[in-house]
């Protein structure tokens, strides 16, 4: 029988001394704010080190701050963000601002006629990723039993780029491939309205995907790719402006496609 003592980090492999729920806890509704549901069942919880658990415990906030709030979320989304995020808020009221850049506040008027406040500016995107390649690495471990060696890249589905930027070319790539073949992958979650997440098989280049779906409308795409991999294609990011990327990309299908090229420049 395995005992704390024998367990090591799902992150880092060290010594585990705790548990650590991935995705963070914070962002499952609390039963106080609810009438008859239970949106903390079963949730899913990995060996952790002090590093990648309490003293973590800001960018758990961070997370629930930059998901439960996103325009189009369902209702629970929308229930959370009035709720456990606002009294967050009324503590620390200098959390908008270390979360999202230049925020603005804006009216969206929906087709029934009602007006919602929201917020409109650019998340700490390095940090948002950050804090998703953890809860990525905790899934991998609990689905495989053992920790991940390797690079782990997160794309968000929802985030609007520049158009020509890389990101934006990423993010396009991304979702061609997952909506190409995410119908066969099982989806895994107890609470759907809450999280849930979607590993496909290893591809002929050893990478394994991932998509992570927060309140059934912020998505994530993971790519894992394990240690001594080398892709045979050229990598985007590595892009500059002395060293551009040409990618090209087939739009449509038929007598309908259209291929067109996007250099990239690292900017």
């Amino acid at each position: 029988m395995r005992t704390k003592q024998s367990e090591r980090c799902y992150f880092c492999g060290k010594p585990a001394t705790s548990s650590e729920h991935v995705p963070p806890k914070c962002i499952f509704p609390e039963q106080k704010d609810l009438a008859d549901e239970d949106y903390r069942k079963n949730l899913i919880t990995v060996p952790s080190c002090e590093k990648h658990n309490s003293a973590k415990s800001h960018d758990d906030e961070f997370l629930m701050f930059c998901l439960a709030p996103v325009v189009g979320n369902n209702g629970t989304g929308f229930l959370h963000t009035n709720t456990k995020l606002a009294r967050s808020l009324a503590r620390n009221p200098h959390l908008i601002k270390d979360t999202i850049r230049d925020a603005r506040p804006l009216n969206l008027v929906a087709p029934s006629g009602t007006t919602f406040p929201v917020l409109v500016g650019s998340p700490d995107m390095e940090r948002l990723c950050r804090s998703l390649q953890a809860v990525a690495r905790g899934l991998y471990f609990y689905a495989n039993g053992s920790r991940f060696k390797g690079k782990v890249t997160v794309i968000p589905s929802f985030v609007k780029f520049p158009p020509g930027k890389i990101m934006s070319i990423v993010q396009l790539l991304a979702q061609r491939m997952i909506d190409q073949n995410r119908t066969d992958w099982v989806t895994h979650g107890t609470n759907p309205r809450i999280f849930t997440y979607q590993i496909g098989p290893v591809d002929q280049f050893g990478m394994t995907p991932m998509v992570m779906t927060f309140y059934s409308r912020a998505e994530f795409f993971v790519a894992f790719q394990p240690k001594g991999i080398k892709l045979p294609h050229k990598n985007v990011f590595d892009a500059t402006s002395e060293n551009p990327i040409d990618v090209e990309i087939t739009l449509g299908e038929g007598d309908n496609a259209r291929k067109i090229t996007w250099r990239c420049t690292g900017d």
